[in-house]
C-alpha cells in the first residue's frame, strides 16, 4: 500500500512538472506573437536612387556613391548577422553579385546598382549589422563605388515618384508572395489588415528563402 502510494505520489508531481512546462511553453509562443510587429510604409528620401534588385545608390559630391539594401529587404529580414563583399578595388557591372547579408544562417545575394568600381566600405555596419536598421538610406551603406558613368548610372535607376510607386508595388508583391507560401508557421507572419510583420521571411524554409531572394533580390527590367 505505501509503495502504491509513494508511486503515485511520484507520478503527480511528475504530471505537475510537466504541466508547468506546457504553460511555460504556451506563455512563450504568446509572448512572441505579441511581440510581432507589422511594417506598413517605406521611406523613399530625397537624393536616394532605387534599383529593382533592392539596392539604392547615393550620390556624393565627390561623384562616388554609397550604395546599400533599402528598407523593405531589412524589415523582411529583421535581422543580419553577417555582411561580406568583394575587395576593393574589384570592378562589376550593374547587376552584379558585389556581396551578401546572413540572416538566419541564411546568405542573400547584393547585386550592384551601377557599373563602377568598389574603392571602401562602411566598417561600422559591416562590424555592426544593426546600423542598416537604424538609418539605412545614410548611416547605413555598405559601399563605397565609384561609377563608370554618373549619368548613365542615374538614368537606370528610379528616384522620387517613380521610387515611390516602385515600392508601393513591391509591399503589395511581398504581401501576395507571404500569402502564397506554404510554410505552416507562415500563417502567423501576416499581422492584422494583412499587413506584414518584421522578420516575415523568418518564417519561411529553405526554399521559401531562395524564392524570396529570386523574387526581390535579383535584377530585373524597371
Amino acid at each position: 500500500m505505501v509503495a502504491i502510494l509513494v508511486v503515485s505520489m511520484i507520478l503527480f508531481f511528475l504530471m505537475v512538472d510537466a504541466f508547468r512546462l506546457y504553460l511555460k511553453g504556451k506563455s512563450i509562443e504568446v509572448k512572441d506573437i505579441v511581440s510581432l510587429k507589422p511594417f506598413a510604409t517605406l521611406e523613399t528620401p530625397l537624393g536616394i536612387f532605387f534599383d529593382t534588385a533592392h539596392t539604392y545608390a547615393r550620390l556624393n559630391d565627390d561623384g562616388e556613391m554609397k550604395v546599400g539594401v533599402d528598407e523593405l529587404i531589412l524589415k523582411a529580414v529583421k535581422e543580419i548577422s553577417k555582411i561580406e563583399f568583394l575587395p576593393r578595388g574589384t570592378k562589376v557591372n550593374k547587376g552584379d553579385a558585389i556581396g551578401f547579408i546572413e540572416s538566419c544562417g541564411k546568405r542573400l545575394k547584393i547585386h550592384s546598382p551601377v557599373s563602377g568600381t568598389i574603392i571602401s566600405f562602411n566598417q561600422n555596419a559591416m562590424s555592426n549589422p544593426s546600423a542598416l536598421f537604424e538609418d539605412p538610406y545614410f548611416g547605413g551603406w555598405l559601399v563605397k563605388m565609384r561609377p563608370v558613368e554618373i549619368k548613365e548610372s542615374i538614368k537606370e535607376l528610379l528616384i522620387g515618384v517613380s521610387a515611390k510607386n516602385f515600392l508601393e508595388k513591391e509591399y503589395s508583391r511581398f504581401i501576395d508572395f507571404l500569402s502564397k507560401s506554404s510554410t505552416p508557421a507562415l500563417q502567423s507572419a501576416l499581422a492584422d489588415g494583412a499587413k506584414p510583420i518584421m522578420g516575415a521571411v523568418q518564417f519561411l524554409d529553405e526554399k521559401g528563402w531562395k524564392e524570396f531572394e529570386d523574387c526581390f533580390m535579383t535584377p530585373r527590367s524597371n
